[in-house]
């Protein structure tokens, strides 16, 4: 398990008031990777999406009777029993109904959850391409939620992570109508998904990004999170330069384009760069954090 260090850095603006300081490292970019990356990625969710079973079975998440206490962790095997039932509304903001769908196992549980998180440079995606990972883990014992989320540009920081913050909430206060154990719910996403899901791990109680979108008296923390491909400290990030004729292809504009379109800044010194930045919420206390990179990204460099 790999969790992220924290050692003091410099101070911030007040108006985001964050609870604690983290180092200044450089960090990765997310979703949309080049072409000849896909198969490469695709393999490294499959990975990813079993690490995420492997390691919670070492930090008490797995689903109960996965192991003894004495043996190695491992995978249950596929029980191909899974239900999926879709367009679940787990809140309202903007304008807009909040949908996800939830694919479970058979059983009474209650079960270990997972909040599932797409990618797309913070504009584009879908929670359906997650439906082979959120069967895979129904199929081994998790019940997995795939959420959607709000987009740049019509909605920038912190839409997205205060409805990754509902989808949690909901998924705790509905605990009982999908056999969920509130105690053991995770978050995973790949890219943007992933830098959402370090947020919702590190955020603490009382950072705010809580958003109004339902459920406010509930608990968004979660056990563990696993990130594949995220970015961690925005004022760092750009992709390669190979990458940016992919990024500007696939969304109609650079690394620094999505930044602008998310965060509204350009200005890599703004307090909002740190504000949605996973580093600047590192500290004592916060959930174990499996964080996924490729050597050979060129958008996550």
């Amino acid at each position: 398990m790999v969790t992220m260090s924290r050692a003091p850095g410099p101070p911030r603006p007040a108006r985001w008031a964050p609870r604690r300081s983290c180092p200044r490292r450089s960090s990765g970019g997310f979703g949309g990777r080049a072409p000849g990356f896909a198969a490469a990625a695709g393999r490294a969710r499959r990975i990813a999406a079993v690490g995420l079973a492997l390691a919670a079975a070492t930090i008490g998440l797995a689903p109960r009777g996965a192991r003894a206490a004495d043996a190695p962790p491992t995978v249950p095997p596929a029980t191909n029993a899974a239900t999926v039932e879709r367009d679940v509304v787990y809140g309202r903001a903007g304008g807009d109904d909040l949908r996800l769908d939830v694919t479970r196992p058979a059983g009474d549980g209650p079960f270990p959850a997972v909040l599932l998180l797409h990618g797309g440079g913070w504009q584009q995606g879908s929670r359906t391409e997650l439906d082979g990972i959120a069967r895979a883990l129904a199929d081994r014992g998790w019940v997995a939620a795939s959420a959607s989320y709000r987009l740049a540009p019509r909605f920038r920081f912190p839409a997205a992570v205060e409805d990754a913050s509902c989808a949690v909430r909901y998924l705790r206060a509905e605990a009982a109508r999908w056999r969920i154990d509130p105690a053991r719910i995770a978050a995973w996403g790949e890219g943007e998904g992933g830098h959402l899901a370090l947020l919702v791990a590190l955020l603490g109680r009382g950072d705010g990004f809580d958003g109004m979108g339902g459920h406010a008296e509930t608990s968004r923390a979660v056990a563990a999170a696993v990130a594949f491909g995220a970015p961690s400290q925005l004022s760092a990030w750009s992709a390669w330069r190979g990458a940016e004729p992919h990024l500007r292809q696939r969304y109609g504009k650079g690394s620094a384009g999505l930044l602008l379109d998310f965060l509204g800044s350009e200005d890599r010194g703004a307090p909002v760069f740190a504000a949605a930045s996973p580093l600047t919420w590192v500290g004592a206390g916060d959930p174990p954090v499996l964080s996924v990179h490729g050597e050979q990204d060129p958008v996550v460099p």
